[in-house]
């Protein structure tokens, strides 16, 4: 047997309900008053329009399609942070490898014996 949410809470209620949300200070209270989930409170008011109290259609399509933007805005957000921090940490790997490479290079000169083909510095 399935639950049947739709209709669980009358519409009537769910406006009024909203109305008292939107003049309160404290919501978490409301919600627990009413014995409802804080947010259920504030998906309410997101989907009634606050002209004539009654659902939308058109504007709850609206704000699906900017939701699922916000989303995939956020998402990329994310990326692009992680990659940030790979190049941030990839420079600095490099620079250290660069100061590494340097200062083995210059050891190397200092050890290696001249060729006899070149001139050698007076050491």
């Amino acid at each position: 047997m399935e639950r049947k949410w739709h209709g669980r809470y009358p519409q009537k209620f769910r406006i009024r309900a909203v109305e008292r949300m939107n003049s309160c200070d404290n919501v978490l209270r409301l919600a627990r008053e009413l014995r409802l989930n804080r947010g259920l409170l504030y998906k309410w008011r997101h989907r009634l329009d606050p002209a004539n109290g009654q659902m939308q259609g058109e504007a709850t399509v609206r704000n699906s399609q900017e939701s699922t933007l916000r989303k995939e805005i956020d998402k990329l957000k994310r990326l692009l942070v992680n990659k940030t921090v790979e190049v941030d940490f990839f420079s600095c790997a490099l620079q250290k490898v660069r100061l590494d490479a340097g200062t083995a290079v210059s050891l190397a000169g200092r050890r290696l014996p001249c060729n006899p083909r070149r001139r050698c510095k007076a050491a």
